[in-house]
């Protein structure tokens, strides 16, 4: 299992604003709910500490990028 350990800053895809575009957010969540699936296929006995730390980091992840993104819709209605 590959391990990402980086935040949504790191994917790489930059829109014109400075901000992460569209698809390297959803394109991030992919990932990271796949990690989370890859672990959550570990037997609950069988995982490790570290494997926990990082279903803790994974999820706290993904509230952070969807919280990004509802804020951004909220923004976009706005401007509508």
């Amino acid at each position: 299992m590959r391990s990402m350990g980086r935040g949504m800053e790191a994917t790489g895809q930059i829109g014109p604003h400075g901000h992460e575009t569209q698809g390297a957010l959803y394109g991030h969540v992919e990932h990271l709910a796949q990690e989370e699936d890859q672990l959550l296929a570990i037997a609950e006995e069988e995982r490790t500490e570290e494997h926990h730390a990082r279903l803790k980091h994974i999820r706290e992840e993904l509230d952070r990028t969807f919280h990004h993104l509802r804020e951004r819709h909220e923004r976009r209605a706005k401007d509508a």
